[in-house]
């Protein structure tokens, strides 16, 4: 299968929304009542990323100043206007003394990182289960036991690292060059 044509690809898997058991308005007025300030935590693969960019998206939609920034864009060192709400992907990675000067010196920071992080309250804990992974691959291919199975399989063998099982199944597909999604699947 060509990689254009494969539902794991990875423009199909960043387009899938964040799920959980909240509403994004009761996650951004939690957020305004810590000041614009906290990490989003969770495991590897677990939906930080995608829920921070619909986080940054609202609050921008909203008309709030924003700068969105990865763990290694050294862009993200740079001094922040005034209202700007900073927003880190991967503090975790970031050196200690890093992450305390921008927690120390960055009024509106949010962060993504695996566990909790000095100075930053906790915004949100991201979560995985087997019935979250199940969801995410019916969305992108529907129904198909064969494959359901062989994400099950891999969500115990990815520890639960959805992004990792979603890459895993696209090197499924993409094993079979020129056959159908059904023949890909044995």
């Amino acid at each position: 299968m060509r990689a254009h044509e494969n539902p794991f690809r990875i423009s199909r898997a960043e387009a899938l929304r964040f799920r959980g058991a909240f509403s994004l308005d009761r996650l951004i007025a939690r957020l305004v009542a810590l000041g614009y300030r906290g990490a989003i935590v969770g495991p590897e693969g677990s939906g930080k990323t995608t829920l921070l960019r619909e986080l940054d998206a609202e609050l921008s939609a909203a008309g709030l100043s924003t700068r969105f920034h990865r763990f290694d864009d050294v862009a993200l060192l740079r001094p922040v206007a005034r209202g700007t709400i900073l927003i880190i992907d991967g503090a975790e990675k970031l050196p200690w003394v890093v992450h305390l000067a921008l927690a120390l010196m960055t009024p509106r920071l949010i962060v993504t990182a695996h566990g909790h992080r000095e100075g930053l309250p906790v915004l949100l804990e991201c979560a995985v289960n087997p019935e979250l992974m199940e969801d995410l691959v019916v969305e992108l291919v529907g129904r198909d036991s064969a494959l359901l199975a062989r994400a099950s399989h891999l969500f115990g063998e990815k520890r639960g690292n959805i992004r990792a099982v979603l890459g895993a199944l696209f090197d499924v597909l993409a094993e079979a060059p020129d056959r159908g999604l059904a023949d890909a699947r044995e």
